[in-house]
């Protein structure tokens, strides 16, 4: 089950010619995935510019 509305989503993606959505961070792969929890990401640190 996602955590939103898949319709919705549907909708204005196709109101915006979206073809794709990026997700970047891993709380949004997750959010985005319906809760799959990549274990690369249990173990990796965090990338960033301060870095």
């Amino acid at each position: 089950m996602l955590p939103f509305d898949a319709e919705r989503l549907q909708r204005v993606m196709r109101a915006h010619n979206a073809d794709v959505i990026l997700a970047t961070t891993r709380h949004n792969v997750r959010y985005l995935t319906g809760g799959y929890y990549l274990s690369f990401y249990a173990r990796a640190p965090r990338f960033g510019g301060g870095q």
